[in-house]
């Protein structure tokens, strides 16, 4: 399985990963904060001495370096996954915003300017079936604007079925272009992916840190 700009897309859309960049500041600030006191302290409470351990199980330098990767895969998402896969996982999302057909055959074009798309995929997408995929849904959808436009003999249930022949033609339309937008910059897809790979081991030693911690209490 390949990894694609939609297999990140709840990594990159996460509002916990996307706020990592907090951590950053955060953690340097606390972590010279806690340096200053004591590892223990010692209270009196109703004749009995209780001693409160302030020592942190974990090490700040790998939670530290975990926010760092995180936040600049979510940077880095942000920036250069697609709009038409970023924002959108299907048709009706892409609808509803009150996107159209321009939005789309403004995407194909820069898709097929850009030289991260694979070769084979320029293969099996090519410009021009894309083109005359576009063409042919606008050419129908001028068709028919006419077709009522001039008072033609054009019957009730072809002009009552326009919006489902333009929702159904556009709709697939919006698959093809999403397809090959999911299929650009596939370097920077790896990098992305092993920028979050990082930042998730590095939190789980965190965790098992803290896990550890826990079990020697007993």
């Amino acid at each position: 399985m390949s990894i694609t700009w939609t297999t990140l897309n709840r990594l990159g859309r996460s509002k916990v990963l996307r706020s990592s960049y907090v951590w950053i500041v955060l953690v340097p600030v606390a972590a010279r904060i806690l340096e200053k006191t004591p590892d223990t302290i010692e209270l009196t409470l109703f004749g009995s001495q209780l001693i409160f351990t302030l020592l942190l199980p974990f090490s700040w330098k790998i939670l530290y370096l975990s926010a760092v990767f995180f936040s600049v895969a979510s940077l880095i998402y942000s920036i250069k996954c697609p709009i038409v896969v970023r924002d959108y996982d299907n048709y009706a999302q892409y609808q509803e915003a009150g996107r159209g057909f321009a939005f789309l055959m403004r995407t194909l074009d820069e898709v097929y300017r850009s030289k991260t798309l694979p070769d084979d995929a320029r293969k099996n997408f090519s410009f021009q079936m894309s083109l005359d995929f576009g063409l042919h849904i606008n050419n129908d959808m001028w068709g028919y604007s006419e077709k009522i436009d001039n008072n033609s003999k054009a019957t009730y249930k072809e002009i009552s079925n326009v919006p489902n022949i333009v929702r159904e033609r556009l709709s697939e339309f919006f698959w093809h272009v999403r397809d090959i937008s999911d299929l650009l910059y596939g370097r920077i897809v790896i990098i992305v992916a092993g920028l979050y790979a990082a930042g998730f081991i590095l939190f789980s030693i965190v965790l098992i840190q803290n896990f550890m911690y826990v079990i020697r209490q007993f």
